[in-house]
């Protein structure tokens, strides 16, 4: 099967690898859209993350949706053909933490496309039966990969207690970013802002629902947010660009007694912060990683219709082009969000 191999920082090759074979309660999915995420971009720049160095070859991508090819012994209710959303994250459920419903910090967690396990840029992946989430709604299969930011946007809102009446502002507009805003704004607040640097970005999260866009470029931060709240700032500040200033900007935009969340995934491995001001105002500072248990809520927010995801996907690449995307995205370039890696001749999912 085809494969698109990571081999060190912007070294991408197309190669050829065996064809995987689904085991017990497993599936083998075909894969249809891979979308690349900032945690794939950090890789293919620095060939590491989280401060381990990616084994090589390694094929990354864990924002992604396909079709079942195959199913293994004991698998009930997939059946070949389904369109499928994929939750990337494998925990062991043996631990505390997966006993008592936090999965995503399981410290035995395997997650697809994060070392050692290889990732979804690849004509065939096997997963467990219970990660292939199948997707009933009209919708292309780049549309089904971002439900995997989706999912993080609704576990933020969850996780950072997100209510109705609240104020919330969120410091980078990338896929994450703004789902979320999106979930924010269905979680009944009003999402004042949200900031970046790249002016599309913004123009897309604005369609979104979000109330002001703030050009990091063009503007003070904290100035412009203390100016839409009256002094006040937001109840809830998001930051969700893996740049150190935006977290400086959360913490100066959050209101007294506010809470800052951390999603971003920085190059570097550590950071540093206004403690001073963190501690006047006694901000709860939570970091967020991954997506807990919201990924199916995500699907059904699809199925639903109460959320199109078309506009998340900026361009549609073949895989033959998997270099330039990779460095498009990294860039983060005007006119990008989310990039899907696609086959070159593509039949979309569809229900009547």
């Amino acid at each position: 099967m085809r494969v698109i191999a990571l081999y060190g920082p912007k070294d991408l090759r197309e190669e050829e690898w065996p064809k995987p074979e689904p085991g017990a309660g497993e599936v083998r999915v075909k894969i249809k859209s891979v979308c690349i995420c900032g945690s794939d971009t950090t890789q293919y720049i620095t060939g590491g993350i989280g401060g381990f160095k990616t084994p090589v070859p390694f094929v990354l991508g864990h924002e992604t949706a396909g079709l079942i090819d195959a199913v293994g012994s004991g698998v009930e209710n997939l059946f070949e053909g389904t369109p499928v959303a994929i939750e990337p994250d494998i925990p062991c459920m043996e631990c505390e933490f997966c006993l008592t419903g936090r999965q995503n910090i399981c410290p035995n967690v395997k997650f697809l496309g994060t070392p050692p396990v290889q990732g979804a840029l690849a004509e065939f992946i096997v997963i467990p039966a219970k990660n292939a989430l199948p997707v009933k709604a009209s919708v292309t299969f780049a549309e089904i990969a971002c439900i995997e930011p989706l999912a993080i946007g609704i576990y933020t809102a969850t996780k950072m207690n997100i209510t109705c009446g609240e104020t919330v502002a969120v410091f980078g507009a990338g896929g994450v970013g703004i789902s979320c805003a999106i979930a924010a704004k269905k979680a009944g607040a009003r999402v004042i802002a949200i900031t970046d640097k790249v002016r599309s970005r913004l123009e897309i999260a604005e369609k979104f629902g979000t109330e002001n866009i703030i050009n990091i470029n063009e503007q003070n931060v904290e100035e412009k947010i203390l100016e839409l709240t009256d002094g006040r700032g937001v109840d809830v500040a998001i930051e969700a660009a893996g740049e150190l200033p935006a977290l400086h900007d959360a913490i100066a935009a959050a209101a007294i007694g506010g809470r800052v969340a951390i999603i971003g995934i920085p190059h570097e491995t550590e950071w540093s912060f206004s403690t001073s001001a963190a501690r006047r105002k006694e901000l709860l500072i939570q970091n967020i990683r991954r997506s807990n248990h919201s990924t199916q809520t995500a699907v059904d927010w699809i199925e639903r219709g109460e959320i199109k995801l078309v506009g998340l996907v900026s361009h549609n690449l073949p895989w033959e082009k998997a270099e330039e995307a990779y460095n498009k995205a990294a860039a983060q370039e005007e006119g990008t969000l989310r990039i899907s890696l696609e086959p070159e001749e593509i039949d979309e999912p569809f229900y009547p």
